[in-house]
């Protein structure tokens, strides 16, 4: 697989946990995309969605601070 395609993977998987509203697991894996994969097109989706996991936890300052580097 390409990096693009595995970093779109753990993206996608992310999505799943957390729908499943297992919001630790999906931002283990989101950890995982923005270390391994971070010049990817899918960096800010995957802020976003780190953020709205914070959010769901109670997290919020530092679902602010996911939602500010979603938007860089």
């Amino acid at each position: 697989r390409s990096a693009h395609s595995k970093a779109q993977y753990l993206r996608i998987q992310a999505v799943h946990l957390a729908e499943a509203g297992q919001h630790e697991g999906a931002i283990e894996l989101l950890d995982r995309l923005l270390a391994e994969f971070p010049d990817n097109v899918d960096i800010a989706l995957g802020h976003a969605q780190r953020a709205k996991s914070l959010e769901k936890l109670g997290l919020i300052d530092a679902a602010i601070e996911e939602y500010r580097a979603a938007l860089q």
